[in-house]
């Protein structure tokens, strides 16, 4: 089976078996580290979905990986950042936030499913940009952390991303329902 992955899909694992090792350089309070391995991962989420376009490698199971990929990494940041460094940078209420939105896509998914309705969608183009700054966000969040910035924007930016996956979430709603109504 593992003969069959295709380039793309091992830039997808590899940013999953990244993000434990973010969380471990944000453990340790090593930011630079944390921020590298971080910045590697999310280069992984430009590249597998461009080689996949690229060369025609586009799967359904790279179309699943993928966002899990990203909810992995993501959360998993969020998570260790808002534990080393005590809610400075990324509060608690938008990581409950964020991780809802995803478990309620999820929940939808599989509504979907039992429906027989199922199909990959498609993230849109805003999400695909709002993943990306998001990332460049926590790269920032390492970056203040160890003094490498001065301009403290985190509670706006939060609140940008905050409104930004309501918006998300209302987009793959609005998909969802169109989806069950067919």
């Amino acid at each position: 089976m593992l003969s069959h992955l295709t380039f793309s899909t091992w830039l997808t694992l590899l940013r999953i078996a990244l993000a434990p090792c973010v969380m471990m350089a944000l453990y340790f309070q090593a930011w630079i580290t944390a921020a590298v391995i971080f910045a590697i991962a999310a280069a992984t989420d430009f590249f597998d979905g461009y080689y996949a376009r690229l060369y025609d490698q586009e799967t359904q199971l790279g179309k699943i990986l993928d966002p899990v990929a990203d909810k992995v990494l993501l959360i998993a940041t969020m998570i260790s950042l808002c534990a080393v460094c005590k809610q400075a940078s990324i509060p608690l209420w938008f990581i409950i936030l964020f991780v809802s939105k995803d478990l309620l896509l999820v929940c939808g998914a599989v509504v979907l499913l039992h429906y027989k309705k199922l199909s990959v969608m498609n993230p849109s183009l805003f999400s695909k940009c709002v993943t990306a700054c998001f990332m460049m966000f926590l790269i920032y969040c390492m970056l203040l952390e160890m003094k490498y910035m001065t301009l403290d924007i985190t509670g706006s930016s939060i609140l940008f991303f905050a409104a930004s996956t309501m918006v998300i979430f209302l987009d793959y709603s609005l998909k969802f329902y169109r989806r069950l109504k067919e």
